[in-house]
């Protein structure tokens, strides 16, 4: 019960929060739709997912190497969310562990497990890009 009272005052601050970063958009007569959706294009174009005029500036191109890179971006972003979130649960669970070595040992091993596996990635990314930018310059 009392995890459910932590939980419910959480998400009440997020909520009051949110409401507390669109209010000047609230003031001026927008609605709460399109005071989200302009935050949420602002946003995108400031992070370079979106143009100004909106569109999509990852798919936007016909060109086959710019939507190639573009898939990858996203794989990439994904892999880090994922990373993320198997830090996460290692973490929760060595905090949880209370002394069980089997529970600890298991934590420890997706934790290691998931830097092992970004650091693979991110080396695989990094001599792919160097390869490919070194090919282009030499055409």
């Amino acid at each position: 019960m009392l995890k459910l009272k932590y939980l419910l005052i959480i998400i009440s601050i997020v909520f009051i929060s949110d409401l507390a970063f669109m209010a000047n958009d609230l003031q001026a007569g927008t609605s709460l739709e399109e005071s989200f959706k302009t935050s949420l294009n602002t946003t995108a174009q400031q992070t370079g997912h979106a143009r100004a005029d909106g569109s999509a500036a990852y798919f936007g191109s016909k060109d086959p190497v710019q939507i190639v890179g573009a898939v990858i971006k996203i794989l990439l972003s994904f892999l880090g969310v994922i990373f993320l979130v198997l830090l996460i649960y290692g973490g929760y669970l060595w905090m949880t562990a209370r002394g069980e070595e089997a529970l600890a040992k298991k934590a420890k091993d997706i934790i290691k497990n998931a830097i092992i596996g970004l650091v693979i990635v991110l080396a695989a990314y990094a001599i792919t890009n160097f390869v490919m930018e070194n090919i282009w310059v030499a055409t």
